[in-house]
C-alpha cells in the first residue's frame, strides 16, 4: 500500500493545478506567461510569384527637365521625390511651408510641416498643373503622381499589359517605363 500512495502523490503533483479551470500549471499562461507570441512582429518581408515590379513608371518632364514618376493610386496627394525637389530649389520655384495630417496605411496619423508648389507636369504630350507636398526630412525617396493627379488627368492604369490610357481617349495606349525597357533587352537578346 505504500507504494500506491507514494505513485498517487507524484500523479497528483504532475497534474496540480494552480486553480485556474482547464489548465495544468505547467501550462496555465498566467502561471507561465510566453515569451511572446511568434505569429506577431513588426516587419513583415513578403515574396511574391508575379513579377519582381509592378510599378507604373511614367515618363514625365517638369520645368523643361525629363524624369520619372511612380502612379500611386495609395497616395491621396502627389509627393516630390528627392531629385525633384532639388531641379526645384536650382530654379528657384515658389515653395510654401505649410502643416497637413498625413494619414499612412497602417492608420497612424501624424501633423507633420511639409512644403507645397505648383509644378506643370508633361505626360504623353498632355499637361496638367499639378499640387506636389515635398517631405523635408525625406531621404531619396521618388517622385509619386497620387489620385490628385492621376483623377485630374483621367488616367487609367492597366498592370497586366503595362500601359496607361486617358479616359478621353482609349484609342491611344502608353507603355509604362518598365515596359519599355523590357522591348529593349527583347529586342537585343539580354531578357528572357
Amino acid at each position: 500500500m505504500g507504494k500506491l500512495l507514494e505513485v498517487r502523490r507524484r500523479t497528483i503533483k504532475l497534474y496540480q493545478t494552480c486553480g485556474k479551470p482547464g489548465y495544468t500549471k505547467s501550462k496555465c499562461p498566467d502561471c507561465n506567461p510566453s515569451k511572446g507570441d511568434p505569429a506577431h512582429f513588426g516587419i513583415l518581408k513578403v515574396s511574391s510569384l508575379s513579377p519582381a515590379n509592378r510599378n507604373a513608371v511614367l515618363r514625365i518632364s517638369i520645368n523643361g527637365v525629363s524624369g520619372t514618376a511612380f502612379a500611386d493610386s495609395g497616395a491621396s496627394h502627389s509627393i516630390a521625390g528627392a531629385t525633384l525637389l532639388l531641379l526645384l530649389l536650382l530654379s528657384t520655384r515658389l515653395l510654401l511651408k505649410t502643416s497637413i495630417s498625413l494619414s499612412f496605411a497602417d492608420g497612424l496619423v501624424t501633423q507633420k510641416e511639409v512644403l507645397r508648389t505648383f509644378q506643370t507636369v508633361l505626360l504623353e504630350g498632355r499637361k496638367f498643373k499639378t499640387p506636389f507636398i515635398i517631405l523635408p526630412d525625406a531621404k531619396n525617396n521618388s517622385t509619386l503622381l497620387g489620385v490628385d493627379f492621376l483623377e485630374k488627368a483621367g488616367i487609367v492604369l492597366n498592370f497586366e499589359k503595362e500601359l496607361l490610357d486617358f479616359c478621353d481617349d482609349s484609342r491611344k495606349s502608353y507603355n509604362f517605363i518598365v515596359a519599355l525597357i523590357r522591348v529593349l533587352l527583347l529586342m537585343y537578346g539580354l531578357w528572357r
